[in-house]
């Protein structure tokens, strides 16, 4: 008997709760620099910092933050955020 199935949905789910807190840590960074007014903005994360704008609003003092609702969840979202950051960062990046 294999094993393999099981390893295989613990790393899905491991890599699911990655993506949430990449997805949090993202949100936090926005906030910081739309907070602290930090400008300029470096290459890379310049377009991080547009792409979490664009899909979560700046929250001001005292606000609690978006609930994201609808069919996609959080865990949809989280992975959104994530991923799409990462795709419009690299080419900005350097290897």
């Amino acid at each position: 008997m294999t094993l393999a199935p099981l390893g295989a949905r613990r790393l899905a789910e491991q890599v699911e709760l990655g993506a949430r807190a990449l997805a949090i840590e993202l949100v936090i960074a926005a906030q910081a620099i739309d907070l602290r007014n930090v400008q300029p903005l470096g290459a890379g994360t310049r377009p991080a910092y547009e792409l979490v704008r664009e899909l979560v609003p700046f929250t001001g003092e005292g606000e609690p933050l978006p609930a994201r609702s609808g069919a996609a969840g959080p865990r949809s979202s989280a992975r959104v955020v994530s991923v799409s950051v990462g795709d419009r960062c690299r080419p900005a990046c350097p290897p």
